[in-house]
């Protein structure tokens, strides 16, 4: 109901017409992309994906499922910058799911970072997820692969370092 009202609320805004269908039309399409994943028919399941946003814009389900295809594209610009739309819509979702919808898009946001290579900022991610909902078990364990990739990461010196001659101890 909140979505739906910000839809129509833009639609006055801009003294556009708008008109209200319900959510099954964009439910139905979000159900084809979620199966044509599991089908590993990944471009059909990009445009059933992008008709359900086109349907509901700020739906943070929809755009989630959205930047999860980006990922899997391992386009991990895109993906991040989809995930980070359903954050921002994560605020109009039904109160029922708005924890997990958050969440979901904060580990989507986090997984791209961390194959852009920002482990600092992933590692944030997850634990404002988990400072969400302390049950979540994927932010943990996404915790614990950060953990071990800064571990394995090298030590990158300081250009002022490399270019210092080191001292001799007689």
């Amino acid at each position: 109901l909140v979505e739906t009202l910000a839809y129509l609320g833009q639609a006055a805004s801009a003294n556009t017409p708008a008109k209200v269908h319900g959510p099954w039309f964009g439910l139905a399409y979000f159900t084809q992309g979620f199966a044509l994943v599991d089908l590993h028919r990944i471009p059909e399941a990009r445009q059933a994906f992008d008709a359900a946003i086109l349907l509901s814009p700020q739906n943070s389900k929809y755009l989630s499922e959205r930047g999860n295809i980006d990922a899997l594209e391992k386009n991990w610009r895109a993906s991040f910058d989809r995930f980070k739309q359903a954050l921002d819509a994560a605020q109009l979702s039904p109160e029922q799911v708005k924890t997990s919808e958050t969440t979901r898009a904060l580990r989507g946001m986090a997984f791209a970072e961390v194959e852009l290579g920002d482990l600092d900022a992933a590692k944030a991610r997850h634990e404002r997820a988990l400072a969400l909902d302390p049950t979540n078990a994927m932010s943990r364990s996404e915790l614990r692969y950060i953990e071990r990739l800064q571990q394995r990461a090298p030590k990158v010196r300081a250009p002022d370092e490399e270019a210092r001659p080191k001292e001799r101890t007689a």
